[in-house]
């Protein structure tokens, strides 16, 4: 009969068992290197991502403050009464007594044509 080795004893079952724990701890240790690189990789993603919107958003509040100087400046010019009779010319083709107004079908004239008559 054999004789049965204690396994504290017999080296080499104890080293294949050395092995394989180093070999699950490796595999252990590689995932969990992987889960974190995952984990930097999408926060990553999301801040490339924060950074486009926040310039998107720089850029739309630089659209609006221009606009909104120039509706100001606009306002400024409201009760300027030169800037109403402009206004009523171009927007409501309204004419000043004596005048004649020529509207073209072209698509080119922006502004109707007004034409002074004396009669």
């Amino acid at each position: 009969m054999k004789k049965k080795i204690p396994l504290k004893e017999n080296p080499e079952i104890s080293n294949r068992r050395r092995a394989n724990k180093n070999t699950r701890r490796g595999y252990l240790t590689a995932f969990i290197a992987l889960i974190i690189f995952i984990a930097i990789g999408f926060s990553m993603i999301n801040i490339v991502s924060l950074k486009m919107q926040e310039a998107e958003a720089a850029e739309l509040k630089q659209k609006l403050l221009l606009e909104k100087e120039k509706l100001q400046s606009e306002l400024s010019l409201v009760n300027d009464p030169s800037y109403i009779e402009q206004q009523a010319r171009i927007k409501l083709s309204m004419i000043k007594p004596g005048e004649t107004l020529y509207i073209f079908p072209d698509k080119l004239a922006t502004e109707p044509a007004i034409e002074e008559t004396t009669n």
